[in-house]
């Protein structure tokens, strides 16, 4: 196995083995279903009947991907107790793109969707959700921050300024609350 990586200090030690469990799960072995403790247990447990035990490309795509970034937020720690509750992993790079004035254009266009016919809203919101898929930016992980190598620790993808560190000369964020629309 490689070396450490960047963002090795940035994990704490549960959840790097947490994400190269889920790595090594994704790329060898056969899904699995959440522990009888996840507060959603008994839900995925439905929507996944006939998926657990297979590999996870005989999953549909979207309810992988689905059940993906449900397994990504529980070996985080989004869910339990402690510094990383309620913390986006991903909310380092959803900040840098929404902060990209390139972006301002695109999301100047949206602004007038609601003045529009009603049938050109609903294509236009349609299309605007496609464009928001496209660019979501988990396709882009590992791109501007960490990048996953094979045979290297998932946790190493992780960004080197986690809000759920408390590694030395890291930043810590207290326990968030899930936000509400």
């Amino acid at each position: 196995m490689p070396p450490p990586g960047p963002y090795h200090d940035a994990v704490q030690p549960e959840q790097r083995r947490a994400l190269d469990d889920l790595l090594q799960e994704l790329s060898a072995g056969v899904m699995r279903p959440f522990a009888p403790h996840a507060h959603d247990h008994a839900s995925w447990s439905a929507w996944g009947a006939g998926l657990f035990g297979r590999p996870w490309l005989e999953a549909p795509f979207l309810w992988s991907e689905s059940y993906f970034y449900r397994r990504l937020l529980d070996a985080t720690g989004f869910f339990g107790p402690g510094p990383c509750r309620w913390v986006d992993p991903f909310e380092y790079l959803n900040a840098a793109e929404l902060g990209d004035p390139a972006l301002e254009p695109d999301l100047a266009a949206l602004d007038d969707v609601e003045r529009l016919p009603a049938g050109e809203q609903r294509r236009a919101k349609l299309l605007a959700s496609l464009w928001g898929n496209r660019a979501d930016l988990g396709f882009r992980i590992g791109a501007s921050r960490g990048q996953a190598v094979p045979g290297q620790p998932a946790a190493d993808a992780w960004p080197a300024r986690s809000p759920c560190t408390s590694s030395p000369g890291r930043t810590t964020s207290p326990t968030r609350s899930p936000r509400t629309s």
